[in-house]
């Protein structure tokens, strides 16, 4: 933590190292559902403890959502941060977002206001098909969070990629990022510290030992979120990759004493922390965990700790909600694999359909779907299975109707028939096209790499 705004400094100061962090997801998150609107943002939501919140309307104008993201005033400003970037970067129209599911904690350290804004970019990105990547996602949110008084740096918007692991670099404006392998699966448990904390203050106390340091205590953090950070991460993915979770609880117990020796001093108020080191000194959760530490800017957020079985993390639970009162979640890494491939039976005859289905496989009946285009039902199966993350889509078809599917996604049209469409169907004709040759490279590589 705090690496990654730290790394960004390197514009100013080339002796400082890069920000390195290990970091996921969790199995907790926020939930909503979204609709065009002609002219303006709309948006309501509901917070972990069901409390309502809106509808706050704004123009899609960028003075308007500059200032309202500005001011800070409201949760929303998070959203109205992105928005403000959607409207000076594309030719977009209003959305509205109805949030109507929340799950994770707010101002715990858990990266809420960073949900928010990777949920408005996503929302933008498929309400209006701007063809943006995770990382594409992940850029616009950042942006749209430091548009209001927040000074968080790049580490948050990860939760777009999910509940897996993630090594992140920073090195001033640059942006790495890494999805790890596990040796091992992690069982964690997040504990709500029921205290409170003020990540404003704690940035601004410790921006203030950036870029240059003025005495021995600005340099001992400078080393903390470098070179010290740098040996502790490099050590973390050595023990993530051998499946080593004894080696890594441990890393995440020298990762907090070293913070407490270091950071703690630069703002006391906050990082002292009394309920989060009440629970990593409580000595019955010792023999069931092998490490622990804070969670996000640290303060009394939250903390996480790295339970040695799933039966441990069920034991922990129970003990920290019996002996301090304090709510827990769950979240295991690395126990399941993503579904990357997708397989669609398409070579069936439909006597249902006969005789339309003798001349047409009933994959290939038109459809009019909710973006009002007319499309082979074959289509928007593959769209959707892309908009899920899949990699790879195989369709099983008759020989007899091979070439007709291959037309769909292979054969373009003729110049004089794609000057007849309209502007819109000729943009989606382009993304077909987009689609069956990326899937045509990807058949081309895996060709190579057998025959090597």
């Amino acid at each position: 933590e705090h690496s990654d705004w730290a790394g960004s400094y390197r514009r100013f100061n080339r002796d400082l190292a890069p920000g390195m962090c290990l970091v996921s997801g969790t199995n907790q998150g926020m939930y909503a559902r979204v609709r065009p609107h002609p002219h303006k943002l709309i948006v309501s939501s509901v917070d972990h403890a069901g409390n309502k919140y809106g509808p706050m309307e704004l123009l899609m104008d960028p003075e308007v959502l500059l200032k309202a993201a500005a001011s800070g005033d409201s949760y929303f400003s998070y959203i109205f941060g992105v928005a403000y970037q959607i409207a000076v970067r594309y030719n977009c129209r209003g959305l509205v977002i109805e949030n109507y599911k929340t799950d994770l904690p707010q101002a715990k350290g858990l990266s809420s206001s960073a949900a928010a804004t990777v949920l408005a970019a996503r929302a933008f990105n498929r309400v209006y098909d701007l063809k943006l990547s995770v990382r594409g996602e992940m850029d616009l949110a950042y942006h749209g969070e430091i548009t209001t008084p927040s000074q968080c740096g790049r580490m948050d918007q990860c939760c777009a990629f999910g509940a897996r692991p993630v090594l992140m670099k920073f090195d001033g404006d640059l942006l790495e990022c890494e999805e790890l392998t596990l040796g091992a699966p992690l069982y964690i448990v997040i504990v709500e510290l029921a205290g409170s904390k003020d990540t404003t203050t704690i940035l601004q106390r410790l921006n203030k030992c950036f870029p240059v340091a003025d005495d021995d205590e600005q340099t001992g953090l400078q080393n903390l979120l470098g070179s010290v950070n740098t040996r502790i991460i490099n050590a973390g993915i050595e023990a993530l990759a051998a499946g080593n979770v004894q080696r890594l609880g441990e890393l995440m117990t020298e990762a907090q004493v070293l913070f407490d020796r270091y950071a703690m001093p630069i703002c006391p108020s906050q990082l002292t922390a009394p309920n989060l080191h009440k629970i990593l000194q409580h000595e019955p959760l010792k023999p069931h965990i092998w490490g622990a530490k804070g969670v996000g800017s640290q303060g009394d957020g939250c903390a996480q700790l790295l339970c040695r079985t799933i039966a441990d993390m069920e034991v922990v639970t129970k003990m920290i909600e019996r002996d301090f009162k304090m709510s827990c979640m769950s979240l295991q890494i690395g126990e399941t694999k993503p579904v990357t491939q997708a397989l669609i039976p398409a070579a069936s005859f439909s006597q249902q359909l006969f005789p339309a289905s003798k001349s047409l496989p009933p994959a290939l009946f038109p459809v009019l779907d909710l973006d009002g285009i007319l499309k082979p039902a074959i289509l928007i199966l593959v769209e959707e299975a892309l908009e899920a993350n899949i990699n790879s889509v195989v369709i099983v078809v008759s020989p007899a109707h091979r070439k007709d599917f291959a037309d769909i996604f292979h054969a373009q049209l003729e110049i004089r028939d794609y000057n007849k469409l309209p502007p819109k169907l000729r943009q989606y004709a382009k993304k077909i096209h987009e689609i069956g040759a990326k899937r045509s490279e990807e058949r081309r590589v895996g060709k190579e790499c057998r025959s090597r």
